[in-house]
This record gives C-alpha cells, sequence and structure tokens, in this order.
C-alpha cells in the first residue's frame, strides 16, 4: 500500500461520495470525523518506508501515476497528523455549531 494512496486519493474518494449524500449532514459529518480523526491516528503511529514489527506491513512512501511521483516521505508524518488532526475539529465544531 502506498502512502499518496492512504493520506492524498483514499480521502479525495471519500469526499466525492459524502458531496453526492450532502443531504444526509449528520450522515456525512460522523464520516468526515471518522476518517480524519482515524487518518491522523494512523499517521502518528505507523512510520513510512519502514517494516512495523511484528506486523507483515509497510507504507511505501510513493506513488507513480502518468509517469509523475507523488510522494509521502516519514518526515511529512507530523504535517499529515497536524492537517488531519484540523479537520477533525473543524468537522466536529461545524456539527456544534
Amino acid at each position: 500500500m502506498s502512502a499518496p494512496l492512504i493520506w492524498i486519493l483514499a480521502p479525495f474518494g471519500v469526499a466525492t461520495v459524502l458531496w453526492l449524500l450532502q443531504r444526509k449532514t449528520l450522515l456525512v459529518a460522523w464520516v468526515g470525523l471518522i476518517l480524519c480523526v482515524g487518518l491522523a491516528v494512523l499517521a502518528a503511529a505507523v512510520p513510512i518506508g519502514e517494516r512495523i514489527p511484528g506486523v507483515e506491513l509497510r507504507i511505501e512512501p510513493e506513488l507513480i501515476v502518468l509517469g509523475r511521483r507523488l510522494l509521502v516521505e516519514n518526515t511529512d508524518r507530523p504535517l499529515l497528523v497536524f492537517f488531519y488532526a484540523i479537520g477533525a475539529f473543524w468537522i466536529g465544531g461545524s456539527r456544534a455549531s
């Protein structure tokens, strides 16, 4: 599995589906909140490009699309945690307001 697929393309796909379901505001808010929290926790817990001891899982740092490289390195993890945590607070706060 590649890091750009997890943290760039998968949220884009989920956002497209949620956009189609925009009349169901409670469902959209909960799915968005759970997705943001899950991606923030995943970015904080799982190293990119390294083997995880005891688990047969490795997240590759690059994805090649049409000859171009999408690259998310291990040094980008704090930024991913920050962006997805801010997204979770934003979506959670939108339900409160």
